[in-house]
């Protein structure tokens, strides 16, 4: 009898839940709906709090969870949309998740997933939402020959229409200019007035927080080669790491265990200037900073805020790749412009660019500044100190993802010897691995410097790493170009750096 008055004492108060839309009992919210993008799905997961229990006939325990999908804008209740699923055991998604399917590219959809109870009361999680696309993979391929005009570039995959230069790159790339602040917030996003050209003049206005960058959103990279034919390729398909593609750029953690990768990484549109206050930022028409160590530069760069850091090996590397598959010509200097490298003093400042609205923009013939990806002074001006790349006793290349020291330590060894450490040397070929793309694997003697990669490399042991090329660099600089020489406790009036978020 106490049993049967028991249970209907519940159905009353269930009844009354449903028709009176709750009462006291507040079920916990679902607190880390997640929702991936695909092309026409999305995948979407979360964690059943641990108190929750599926039973029918436990007054004001959770019964089931509903998830809800509406196009737009988010659901204010579960009958506000179009019910995806019931989940009634607990945490059926939370491991890989539930993928739904027949969406509609290029449309934002909006998920809640809706705790109810066995009397029918509701809590919702926060919205998240997903705008899945079709995905894309871009390929080039190209045989490394003594001239860079005989690299011979050939399209494949989604790329096999396209020729060298054309804007549907910078539109697969998505790269964006926009105003970060030091709370990890976009300020402004810069306008487009023509496609891939931009009104920059939205960035001269800046806080003392605000500094300057692009944006590059999460794609995945892999570079392979067979005697002298490297193939690069490049998507924006979440699953590609199954078929050993990588994201190095966009991640932390270590090489053998790289964490979650982030949405994007920034960098600076322009290189380091000093504040006043020893703080890095990027801003339009200062002079560079320089003659500090590498280890100065990160400390004034992280006083931006968490997350701020110089420049990394594995985002100069991720742009270097954009710049390849995009040109298809190792000449960088030919292709895109000489930069400031024809000047044999250190009367060197950051030009305002911002007239020039394209992404890319330069001249050839004489000595001027120009942009790649809207990047200033990618090579020439001053030379980029690059974080978290070292090489030990033997000339390995070191690198980390998380952290930085001074010393090899903890470090991981992803390539062997370099043998040529001469001054003087054109990069001539690099090495297949792909945690590493364009290091070199050789060197070639050519006093011209147009040759191969066209760019100056020197590697020798035990010292901290470079790029880009500086103000007297004339022809040695370049994409490409990458020394490393340096002590970590050496400061030089031609080496600077660039600011990077992540």
């Amino acid at each position: 009898m106490t049993n049967y008055i028991t249970k209907m004492y519940h159905n009353w108060v269930e009844y009354q839940f449903k028709w009176s839309g709750g009462g006291s009992v507040k079920l916990p919210a679902i607190a880390d709906l997640t929702a991936k993008k695909g092309n026409a799905k999305a995948t979407i997961k979360w964690t059943d709090p641990d108190d929750v229990v599926v039973e029918w006939d436990t007054l004001a325990e959770r019964a089931s969870t509903k998830l809800v999908r509406k196009a737009w804008s988010a659901p204010a209740n579960s009958e506000d949309g179009t019910l995806v699923l019931t989940e009634t055991v607990k945490n059926s998604y939370s491991s890989t998740g539930y993928e739904d399917t027949w969406l509609t590219n290029g449309t934002t959809y909006y998920y809640v997933a809706f705790a109810v109870s066995d009397a029918w009361a509701e809590t919702a999680s926060a919205p998240v939402s997903v705008t899945p696309k079709a995905t894309q993979k871009f390929t080039i391929s190209w045989t490394e020959t003594s001239t860079p005009w005989s690299f011979n570039p050939t399209y494949s995959d989604d790329a096999q229409w396209l020729s060298a230069g054309s804007t549907a790159f910078d539109e697969f790339f998505n790269y964006s200019a926009v105003r970060l602040d030091t709370s990890w917030n976009v300020t402004a996003e810069v306008e487009q007035t023509t496609p891939w050209q931009l009104d920059f003049s939205q960035l001269w206005t800046l806080t003392s927080g605000d500094n300057v960058m692009i944006k590059f959103p999460l794609m995945w990279i892999k570079m392979t080669k067979s005697g002298s034919t490297v193939t690069l390729s490049i998507t924006d398909d979440p699953d590609a790491t199954s078929d050993g593609f990588q994201y190095y750029a966009h991640c932390t953690g270590t090489l053998s265990n790289p964490w979650t990768p982030k949405n994007a990484f920034y960098l600076w549109a322009y290189e380091a200037s000093n504040n006043g206050s020893n703080v890095l930022k990027s801003w339009s028409g200062k002079s560079p900073e320089a003659s500090q160590t590498q280890a100065t530069f990160c400390s004034r760069a992280s006083a931006n805020g968490s997350g701020y850091n110089i420049i990394w090996y594995y985002q100069r590397q991720f742009v270097n790749a954009l710049y390849m598959m995009k040109y298809g010509n190792p000449d960088s200097q030919t292709v895109v412009g000489r930069w400031f490298v024809d000047w044999n003093s250190a009367s060197h400042i950051t030009w305002w660019l911002d007239s020039q609205l394209s992404a890319t923009w330069g001249e050839t013939a004489w000595k001027t500044q120009c942009k790649l990806f809207w990047l200033e002074d990618w090579w020439g001006n001053v030379h980029e100190w690059i974080w978290w790349v070292y090489t030990d006793w033997n000339k390995n290349l070191c690198v980390q993802l998380s952290w930085y020291s001074g010393a090899v330590s903890g470090w991981e060894s992803t390539w062997s010897t370099i043998q040529h450490t001469w001054s003087g040397y054109d990069l001539s070929s690099i090495v297949w691995n792909n945690k590493v793309l364009f290091w070199p694997s050789a060197t070639v003697n050519n006093s011209s410097y147009n040759t191969y990669y066209c760019d100056y490399v020197f590697v020798n042991a035990s010292r901290l790493a470079y790029a880009g090329g500086g103000w007297n660099d004339g022809s040695l600089a370049g994409a490409f170009y990458l020394t490393v020489y340096i002590d970590a406790s050496a400061s030089y009036a031609y080496i600077g750096s660039r600011l990077m978020f992540l």
